[in-house]
């Protein structure tokens, strides 16, 4: 039997044009996902991150809340995100030193890292795991001096930024026990921990933008974003067509980048801006060598690219990113830190659908985790 008193911290991603909420459950040994659901936000709310009309979205998220399905969620306790363009992340290295000696180092870097004044933005940091000894031992007598270093992974946000959206929690009667850059519950919902995959890049397709991500196993190493985004595909075929936005997001959906529908006319719209699309995940792969790469470890080379978010559902991209890129591209699967539900009372959900949802989800597992 399920401890329905027992709730976790949900998790709740809010973005410029909606919002997606999700929250687990234990059940003895398997995680199950309890309810889940979303809502659009009106434009003029929140405008590129940042949140302009606070009383209105505070209701939107109380309204969220009371309609997901199969239950409301009814716990105040939420894990959130902060929009990653209010968000700053770097690994630095450090001097071995005591811990209170790396909490002023790290305020230091922080200043030198990000454009932000160290009374500008709030920073947190991370000791990340120590060198195996297995790694030790295959260390030269150069990589080893380096080893004498400490990897600190720093994360800040703007004050003013956190400050409008700590505000609307309290407006939503909400307590907020983690904040976090959206690419940390990504990372948290896409990747499987339990095996070590190298190096990952992890391509967001959003309504209004696309977020690339590096990641290598403990740390993220590189975060970037476009304006390329599902929205603007399906513009480009509204205008392709001269049909509504809503009529051209089916035609979108069901042609996908197959040639022989429509007469090639929605590959045709589309194209354009999938071409720019490979090409900046060519440059952010370059720039990732240009500053992390090191011949004499493969494991930083990009084993794959992962793709997520609605957009990851345009039929045929995997394959044309692919053979852009010549590397392997596979679509994501936002379900693989958790066990589907088996009884009928608890929510399952499309692997199409859990795509939308790759952040809340990921926000959901850190709510889970008791933060």
């Amino acid at each position: 039997m399920f401890n329905f008193l027992n709730f976790s911290a949900f998790g709740l991603d809010i973005s410029d044009r909606l919002i997606k909420v999700a929250q687990f459950i234990q059940n003895r040994n398997q995680l199950n996902l309890f309810t889940f659901g979303s809502h659009e936000v009106p434009p003029g709310i929140i405008n590129k991150g940042e949140i302009e009309k606070a009383e209105e979205l505070a209701e939107i998220i109380k309204k969220t809340l009371a309609e997901t399905q199969p239950y409301p969620i009814k716990s105040k306790y939420a894990v959130c995100c902060l929009p990653e363009s209010k968000c700053f992340i770097r690994l630095v290295k450090l001097p071995q030193m005591n811990p209170s000696e790396i909490a002023e180092a790290a305020g230091w870097e922080a200043e030198e890292q990000f454009p932000l004044k160290k009374e500008e933005m709030y920073l947190d940091w991370q000791i990340l795991k120590p060198i195996e000894e297995s790694d030790l031992k295959r260390q030269t007598k150069e990589e080893s001096k380096k080893s004498s270093s400490t990897d600190i992974l720093l994360v800040a946000a703007s004050k003013n930024s956190v400050d409008s959206y700590l505000a609307t929690f309290d407006k939503a009667g909400l307590v907020p026990v983690v904040l976090e850059p959206e690419s940390i519950a990504i990372i948290r919902s896409l990747i499987n921990q339990k095996k070590n995959l190298g190096a990952v890049m992890i391509i967001d397709l959003g309504q209004e933008r696309t977020g690339f991500i590096i990641y290598k196993e403990p740390a993220i190493k590189f975060t970037s974003d476009i304006p390329i985004s599902g929205n603007l595909l399906t513009k480009a075929v509204a205008k392709e067509f001269k049909v509504s936005f809503k009529e051209a997001e089916k035609i979108k959906i069901d042609c996908g980048l197959n040639k022989t529908k429509k007469n090639g006319r929605v590959i045709k719209a589309i194209l354009p801006y999938l071409s720019q699309l490979a090409k900046k995940i060519d440059q952010s792969l370059a720039y990732y060598y240009s500053e992390h790469f090191d011949s004499l470890d493969k494991s930083r080379a990009v084993s794959k690219i992962i793709l997520c978010g609605g957009g990851a559902n345009l039929k045929g991209l995997s394959v044309f990113l692919s053979l852009q890129l010549k590397r392997e591209v596979e679509i994501g699967n936002p379900c693989i830190n958790f066990i589907k539900p088996q009884l009928k009372k608890l929510p399952s959900i499309s692997h199409s659908k859990s795509l939308a949802y790759v952040t809340a989800f990921g926000l959901a597992l850190r709510g889970i985790q008791n933060y």
